[in-house]
């Protein structure tokens, strides 16, 4: 199963694998194998990006994905869900789609280290390509 589709279905599942997704991140910093096959594909997805991105592109990959998860659990909380917006939280919408949707982790998946072995050449269109996929995909769905 491909990460999009993996990441899809945990969003599309929070409420039914929260006990199993409220683990992924402290299971996968040790290094402990995840509490589903569907949470230890999305594990071993993520380590695999070593292998096509420079070190710190992979790691910014890995980061990104990890605020996702974090972002979907939140988003399922009650707390969340009946949390009044406050005077200064405007930008509270924007913070949070900036996690749940992955948009570095998506803007790199474009700039795969054997065609693109030099990061300085695309590093700077990033923040722009994430816009691009966060407000594109709100628009589409």
């Amino acid at each position: 199963m491909r990460h999009y589709r993996l990441v899809t279905f945990i969003e599309d599942n929070i409420s039914r694998l929260e006990p199993e997704v409220k683990e992924f991140s402290r299971r996968f910093h040790e290094g402990s194998p995840q509490n589903s096959a569907l949470l230890n594909a999305l594990s071993n997805k993520l380590r695999g990006m070593y292998k096509f991105f420079d070190p710190v592109i992979a790691s910014t990959i890995i980061q990104s994905f990890l605020a996702f998860i974090d972002a979907c659990i939140l988003e399922n909380r009650r707390d969340y869900e009946t949390m009044p917006q406050s005077a200064g939280g405007e930008r509270w919408a924007r913070y949070i789609r900036s996690k749940n949707g992955i948009p570095d982790g998506y803007a790199l998946f474009n700039f795969p280290m054997d065609i693109f072995p030099d990061a300085s050449s695309y590093l700077q269109i990033i923040p722009d390509l994430g816009d691009i996929i966060i407000f594109g995909n709100d628009v589409l769905s």
